[in-house]
């Protein structure tokens, strides 16, 4: 440990190649999480009430590793008010680390921030490198903000489809639903839809993106789509999802 006037420098207990650096700013009070090298640089701030995130200008520089941490986030089936969700935190698409779980409202406005919560909550948080959603709907139309999600979180996110939206049909959905405006700004903030080929060439999957460039998205869900043409992520957090609602896991993610 280095001291100065101002700033303590630490070394966290859990950091691994991709090192964490826990800078304690003494004068202000506050401590301050830098994970790096990163996408961008992020800047966790433990208050009173809570944690956020401030996000630096984007880097161009992502290091992918075969075992890159990736927590994979599905929902289950929509037989309540309060759809269960779970995160499954994998090393690449090879082993399941952890499991964590919450609850998002159907159809309803808070799963951006109950998936924030979840994850600035968990013991894994600081080894996160990706958030992998399955879609940006969770729990019916419960839409997923991912620019926010990243904004909240530090964490790029990748949202994975296993066929290209149709928006008419989104649209005529919508106009049933409460602040369907905001969803819709919502959904058309995810951004660009591009196409990438896993394990099958001929059924391709869509993706987008926030907090990192798109031809590292893509190599992120090649990477960890080990056993079908889904992100193993995404597959066992579909399979652990049903399977506590449902008595047994039914359906594909």
């Amino acid at each position: 440990m280095k001291t100065g006037p101002a700033k303590t420098w630490v070394r966290t207990e859990n950091s691994d190649p991709e090192y964490d650096r826990v800078l304690s700013d003494r004068k202000k009070g506050l401590l301050e999480l830098i994970r790096w090298p990163l996408q961008a640089f992020s800047v966790h701030r433990q208050t009173t009430s809570g944690i956020f995130c401030i996000i630096y200008p984007v880097s161009r520089y992502f290091h992918i590793k075969d075992e890159i941490r990736i927590l994979g986030i599905d929902d289950s089936a929509l037989i309540s008010e309060r759809i269960l969700i779970v995160g499954a935190f994998f090393r690449g698409g090879s082993w399941l680390d952890g499991v964590m779980s919450s609850y998002v409202t159907r159809d309803g406005l808070d799963g951006t921030e109950r998936i924030a919560e979840m994850v600035r909550s968990s013991k894994h948080f600081p080894q996160i490198r990706i958030i992998m959603l399955d879609g940006i709907t969770y729990g019916g139309f419960n839409t997923i903000d991912i620019a926010q999600l990243y904004e909240r979180t530090g964490i790029p996110v990748i949202v994975l489809m296993r066929e290209y939206p149709d928006f008419d049909m989104i649209d005529r959905a919508l106009a049933y639903l409460p602040d369907s405006r905001i969803r819709k700004e919502i959904i058309e903030r995810a951004g660009k839809i591009v196409k990438v080929s896993t394990k099958d060439v001929l059924n391709p999957v869509y993706i987008q993106c926030s907090g990192i460039e798109m031809k590292d998205a893509a190599s992120i869900v090649k990477l960890s789509a080990t056993r079908s043409n889904i992100p193993e992520p995404l597959r066992v957090a579909h399979l652990i999802a049903t399977g506590i609602i449902l008595g047994e896991s039914r359906g594909k993610a």
